[in-house]
């Protein structure tokens, strides 16, 4: 956790059932974890034009794709 803390990596505020994206800015990059990410919070961050990392297994990610 040190490492990460020196490295600036912080967590996105969670509040009122919802996630806080006010202070990721363009060329951020997120990183999201498996099945923790709506599409409506993968739009708000595609419009924020940040990097989005999908640490979904690409075997689940396949499975989901079927539904």
């Amino acid at each position: 956790m040190q490492r990460l803390e020196e490295m600036d990596v912080k967590e996105i505020p969670v509040g009122d059932e919802k996630k806080h994206f006010d202070f990721v800015s363009k060329g951020d990059a997120v990183i999201l974890p498996a099945f923790r990410a709506a599409v409506d919070e993968m739009l708000e961050l595609n419009n924020r034009s940040v990097q989005i990392l999908d640490t979904t297994c690409p075997r689940v990610s396949k499975v989901l794709c079927r539904y």
